[in-house]
């Protein structure tokens, strides 16, 4: 695990300041409701690793959704701030001096899944292939673009978080693969009901985020005009919103803030409600899509001992299960 050598796992969350002031943080009753204090947040493998936890350490959500996250690095922040239930979904190898690096999603929990799920919409990786940055395709190629689900029960309601990183293309351009993807992913979650939150590589008033916007509804305020952050990103400021907060209508998501100084991307927080209640789903753990190769691992249990959901071992071929 690498941080960035220039911040202290003592940094006091004041160096990430909001862009705008914050919700308060943990689960909370609203008007006799129950509802999840979420954050999301893009933290560019393990580069801002120390800044991400001072700021889920002062802000302490009770569901975090991660987007480029190293797998080793899941069970650091998860043992670090107080997670123990987790969801981690692979898309690719990140090729790095010291070797290539599994990266991909998370989503990070207080309360126990009630179920989880991994739904493949496009991308020709395995999960373990090592990314191709030679070009738009060669990562597109390289890469297994999924949406990560979990069902939180609570009070007699049942929270539906989802996460994503949308393939990526370059000058925010709308490339025919992000089109194929985002005709996938809207019709594989057409009948959910949920709470999608990530990072989507598409800005807010282009093509596929105007798709996405018209299918659900987008919680981020209009007053912000990106979500990149001005200082840690590579490229500097630029004003693309390329990070969001989506619903079905039976969610009330509220609070959405976005807040700089946490990583290239800004982090969101949000307050997640629910307008109407629902049967509390069966106990599983994931749903993998027919014919894909199960990639994906998942902890429920205080025990932090992980589930590796594949047939063929007991552990992923670039990892021993932790102890």
């Amino acid at each position: 695990m690498a941080g960035d050598p220039s911040m202290s796992p003592s940094m006091s969350p004041s160096m990430s300041p909001s862009m705008s002031p914050s919700m308060s943080p943990s689960m909370s009753m609203s008007q006799a409701r129950p509802r999840l204090a979420l954050a999301c947040i893009n933290i560019e493998r393990s580069k801002h690793l120390f800044r991400v936890a001072a700021f889920l350490r002062g802000h302490a959500p009770d569901v975090t959704c991660l987007q480029e996250v190293v797998a080793d690095d899941v069970d650091w922040l998860g043992e670090q701030l107080g997670y123990p239930h987790r969801f981690f979904i692979p898309m690719c190898r990140f090729p790095e001096p010291s070797g290539a690096r599994p990266i991909g999603i998370a989503i990070l929990s207080r309360q126990v899944f009630a179920a989880s799920e991994e739904i493949r919409y496009a991308g020709g990786g395995s999960g373990r292939d090592v990314l191709d940055r030679s070009s738009e395709e060669a990562r597109f190629r390289t890469n297994r673009y999924s949406v990560g689900l979990v069902a939180i029960a609570s009070h007699g309601l049942s929270f539906t978080i989802a996460t994503t990183h949308f393939p990526w293309s370059d000058h925010a351009r709308t490339l025919d693969f992000q089109r194929s993807a985002c005709d996938r992913l809207l019709d594989l979650l057409n009948d959910r009901s949920l709470v999608l939150c990530g990072d989507f590589n598409a800005p807010r008033g282009t093509e596929i985020f105007s798709r996405l916007a018209a299918r659900w509804s987008d919680h981020v305020p209009p007053t912000y005009t990106t979500s990149l952050d001005p200082v840690l990103h590579r490229a500097g400021s630029l004003q693309l919103l390329v990070d969001g907060v989506f619903s079905t209508p039976d969610y009330d998501v509220t609070g959405v803030t976005l807040h700089q100084g946490v990583s290239d991307h800004c982090a969101i927080t949000a307050q997640i409600g629910k307008g109407t209640t629902g049967q509390v789903p069966r106990q599983r753990h994931v749903s993998l899509e027919v014919g894909l190769p199960p990639t994906c691992l998942a902890w429920s249990r205080p025990t932090l001992r992980p589930l590796w959901l594949s047939a063929a071992s007991a552990t992923p071929p670039w990892a021993a299960p932790p102890r």
